[in-house]
Order: C-alpha cells, then structure tokens, then sequence
C-alpha cells in the first residue's frame, strides 16, 4: 500500500453523508475508511475545498465513528485532506 492509496481523505456519499478518515481503496473497488468521522458540522466559510484545505476549524464538529466499509455505488467523490488533518 503506497501513501496515494492510504491517506487522509473527506468523503462524500449517497444520502449526504460526509465523512473523514484514512482511507484506502481496495482492489474489489471497496473504500475502507479507519479513524473514521462524520463531519456533522463543517465550521467553514468556503465549504469542504477550505476545510480539505485548512484543516478542522473552530466551528468543525466531528463525530467518530470507527471503521467504515464503503461499496463503490455508494461513494460520490473524496477530497484530498491537508497532512495535519491527520492530527486532529
């Protein structure tokens, strides 16, 4: 597993669910997510691109949820997160 294939992403999914985590694509097509939350509140001003960006904000609420299996019909994009995401 090379770094591009597990890294610290924000998910966007079917039925608005938004989540962050480390992620990794599986070869079955799978989105495995660890050190998974759910961004219940962004706290941004520009949207997820300033939150990828700029990492959790004030206002950004998080509810961690674990480790999240995601089938690839369910995932609409990911966005790429900034190295210190990783240390919230």
């Amino acid at each position: 597993m090379n770094e591009e294939e597990n890294d610290f992403k924000i998910v966007v999914l079917l039925d608005r669910w938004v989540l962050w985590g480390n992620c990794e694509l599986r070869e079955d097509g799978r989105t495995v997510i660890t050190n998974a939350s759910v961004i219940r509140i962004w706290g941004t001003k520009r949207g997820l691109g300033e939150l990828a960006a700029k990492g959790k904000r004030p206002d950004t609420e998080l509810d961690p949820i674990g480790r999240v299996v995601v089938g690839p019909r369910d995932l609409k994009f990911s966005i790429d997160c900034a190295k210190d995401w990783g240390k919230v």
